[in-house]
């Protein structure tokens, strides 16, 4: 992890190498499974709204032209780790939430990011009110 760390911390601000592409593969890839072990374990919780707010912006950066910005490092970085920390403690249930991870890293991959790929905020309304 601490090589992700690296990438992350040490991308250029406004970076539209391969690198910075790949890493945003891997950061939607990585953090969408986070987000999705989050929901299923703990549904509504802040660590999954957290994480789904951490995919929105990946997709976001997406959208904007799959240019890195490093004033999102941090929160990318510390959403990344937490992702991963997830899929370790849970291994039955990682392989399958991966689907849409999967389908998300495959389309910033190929560039075909739509922004209804990732739900916005309207996708916890109902749990801010229990």
């Amino acid at each position: 992890m601490t090589t992700y760390a690296l990438r992350i911390q040490g991308m250029a601000d406004g970076s539209e190498t391969e690198a910075a592409h790949d890493l945003l593969v891997n950061l939607a890839w990585q953090i969408g499974l986070g987000a999705e072990i989050a929901a299923a374990i703990e549904p509504g919780s802040v660590r999954a709204k957290r994480l789904h707010g951490a995919l929105r912006t990946v997709v976001d950066l997406c959208l904007a032209g799959y240019v890195w910005r490093a004033a999102f490092a941090d929160a990318l970085d510390q959403a990344a780790t937490e992702s991963a920390q997830l899929t370790a403690d849970h291994p039955r249930i990682w392989p399958q939430r991966r689907a849409g991870p999967d389908l998300l890293a495959a389309a910033v991959q190929q560039r075909r990011v739509t922004a209804d790929m990732v739900a916005g905020a309207e996708l916890y309304r109902d749990t801010e009110k229990a």
